[in-house]
């Protein structure tokens, strides 16, 4: 594959990950989490809030087998949660199929997150092209959303594909 179409597919992917942002923000500002600033009462409630709506995901994330690592919450304009997300194989749905049946169930921002997490598995077949794997994933609940994926090298693959430094002869 040329470097020319990984960097279009990287521009289309940005492009519907920025769509799933839009999606999420807005869920956001309609849900109250807009935090006043030098309010440490609002900062409470965004959190206590977020933290909600994360826990109304964690058991769907464990049925599609995926288990939530490490929480982080960051005090600023507007706040975030991170969270550390990564695939255990113990589920035994798709996040599509649990998108289709209990998206009316979900709330918004868990709908966002739901959809940032099938985005960020597209990239799974072009990054394995170059000897890499999706590793943990981030979630990043706030204005905006952001869905960060760790790249891991897969052992013997990247070798097979880097140029050979060991001149013949």
């Amino acid at each position: 594959m040329s470097f020319n179409r990984f960097f279009d597919q990287a521009k289309e992917a940005a492009s519907k990950a920025k769509e799933v942002s839009l999606e999420a923000a807005q869920a956001l500002k309609e849900s109250g989490g807009k935090l006043a600033e030098g309010s440490k009462e609002k900062g409470q409630e965004t959190l206590a809030f977020l933290l909600n709506e994360l826990n109304g995901l964690i058991p769907v994330l464990r049925e599609c087998g995926y288990s939530v690592g490490n929480l982080a919450f960051t005090i600023a304009i507007p706040p975030q949660l991170k969270v550390v997300v990564s695939q255990d194989g113990k589920g035994s749905k798709s996040l599509e199929s649990l998108l289709i049946e209990r998206e009316s169930a979900l709330s918004k921002i868990q709908v966002a997150t739901v959809r940032g997490l099938i985005k960020a598995y597209e990239f799974d077949q072009t990054v394995a092209k170059y000897g890499y794997h999706l590793g943990d994933i981030e979630l990043v609940l706030s204005i905006p959303p952001q869905v960060t994926m760790n790249l891991m090298s897969t052992p013997g693959q990247l070798e097979k594909m880097l140029p050979d430094t060991n001149p013949a002869g």
